[in-house]
């Protein structure tokens, strides 16, 4: 209880507003200090006569009194209401009057607005009204405009006589029917009724609606306890196309998000990229049965660092050096924006081919591509040159092979040294109109024409010569010739 107390008189004390409490029989029985400093005199002690204290203050000339003594002391013994004191000075307090139980009273004095405050509020609630971009209105519990803001008619594209206070909610109503805003499925006048019955039953109700001139306006209602409408209305277009285009651009992203996923999912390459703190941010899902690594290695968020290590313990490139050396080695190289390819045989004994290249915003791409087939088949290819080189090598005439250009794809050892040409001359892809360019100044053919255009014309008739169905017998015999000279 002494709790409680102490807590009540706590609360008085810091009452904004002057406390008096009076008996039935018109006594002090608790007051606060705020009732003197608003009216400038002591509050009347604990059981003081009430009627004693009011002469005090009336004494005391604080009051200005108009009506009398008798209208003063009125709001203290007729039914509950509140009342204006003037005080001197131009102050005012709002006296209210309540009655308790067994005949009691609460009194509280308020400091009430003064009318200078008054003309400032209503000055700056104009000066709002004029220049705010929405449309505000408010309404009676009837539908009259009692106060509007002065764009209201130009928002919704009508006259600005229907949003002027003195006009109602059903003739802007009727004006938007017959404009057409709203079709014509309904009567006018039930369309009218039915509108306005339903934005009333509807309490707080906002919702946007698309203007025959391609506008987008949200519309606001806020009920308000004395049965009066605010309505506030606000263009709304660059929003809904501006949410419209993020929509629109969030679709694109999601949908190439779903062709990257199915991309990564059903490659059968390896793509990883990695941003620019070394942390996985995509890679296909065939990544870690290449590497033959554990798949937690390559989900976003994990970092390349670890892949590095895995691999270099398991000894896929030797321990010629430490482990750290290793990985900043390659660090190294990622840090470079040239272009880094290498194909490697893995420990399992494919082959694969890296691709990888760091972004100038220093993300990293990395692509691996199984070329096991194509390797295998590259080194058989190489096999068979080496057995066919071998075989040309070791027979005992000279042979070359030209392709279509005239240019030496083959040409073995014993015809090298039978010809006795330059060094040169001994490497694939020579012309052959060099070599025999060349045999022709040496005499190989008899004495050369020293006119270059017999020269020339000499030359042409000597490759198509080769190129002809003779060639065979043709070279047959010029080998001969050769070998006598």
């Amino acid at each position: 209880m002494n709790e409680d107390a102490t807590l009540l008189a706590s609360l008085l004390d810091h009452m904004p507003s002057g406390l008096l409490h009076l008996s039935a029989d018109g006594r002090a029985l608790r007051t606060n200090p705020r009732l003197g400093e608003l009216l400038g005199v002591a509050p009347p002690g604990q059981d003081t006569p009430f009627s004693a204290w009011l002469d005090r203050l009336e004494a005391s000339g604080r009051l200005q009194r108009p009506q009398g003594r008798a209208a003063l002391r009125a709001p203290f013994h007729g039914p509950p209401g509140k009342t204006r004191w003037q005080l001197l000075g131009g102050r005012a307090l709002e006296l209210s009057v309540q009655p308790l139980p067994g005949g009691a009273r609460l009194c509280l004095w308020t400091e009430a607005t003064t009318d200078e405050a008054l003309e400032e509020e209503r000055a700056r609630m104009a000066h709002m009204l004029e220049n705010i971009t929405d449309s505000v209105v408010l309404m009676d519990a009837e539908g009259r405009i009692l106060q509007n803001s002065n764009n209201s008619g130009s928002l919704l594209g009508m006259p600005d006589e229907l949003a002027r206070a003195g006009s109602t909610h059903q003739e802007i109503l009727r004006f938007l029917y017959r404009r057409g805003d709203f079709g014509f499925t309904q009567e006018e006048e039930v369309f009218i009724a039915e509108r306005r019955a339903g934005i009333l039953a509807a309490g707080r109700l906002t919702f946007a609606e698309r203007m025959p001139d391609g506008r987008w306006a949200e519309y606001n209602f806020r009920p308000l306890l004395n049965g009066e409408l605010l309505v506030m209305v606000r263009d709304v277009t660059e929003m809904r196309e501006t949410l419209s285009r993020l929509e629109a651009e969030r679709a694109e992203r999601e949908e190439d998000r779903r062709r990257a996923d199915l991309l990564l999912e059903n490659t059968r390459d390896i793509v990883i990229l990695t941003g620019g703190d070394g942390r996985i941010l995509e890679s296909s899902s065939r990544s870690n049965t290449l590497f033959g690594l554990p798949p937690e290695l390559f989900a976003p968020g994990a970092h390349r660092r670890d892949i590095l290590r895995a691999l270099y313990r398991r000894g896929d490139f030797g321990f010629e050096m430490s482990e750290e050396q290793f990985i900043q080695d390659v660090r190294d190289q990622l840090n470079s924006l040239t272009p880094f390819q290498r194909t490697r045989q893995m420990p399992d004994g494919r082959w694969a081919e890296f691709n990888l290249v760091t972004r100038e915003d220093g993300m990293f791409v990395v692509s691996v591509r199984d070329v096991t087939e194509l390797q295998e088949a590259q080194l058989a290819l190489e096999r068979e040159q080496e057995k066919l080189r071998l075989v040309v090598d070791n027979m005992s005439d000279g042979v070359m092979l030209f392709d279509s250009e005239m240019h030496w794809r083959m040409l073995s050892r014993p015809l090298m040294k039978f010809l006795a040409l330059p060094e040169e001359f001994y490497m694939l892809g020579t012309s052959m109109r060099d070599v025999l360019g060349w045999q022709m100044r040496r005499g190989d053919f008899g004495p050369p024409p020293e006119d270059p255009e017999e020269f020339g014309h000499a030359l042409n008739s000597l490759i198509d010569n080769l190129r002809g169905p003779v060639a065979r017998s043709t070279s047959a015999r010029r080998k001969r010739a050769i070998g006598s000279t």
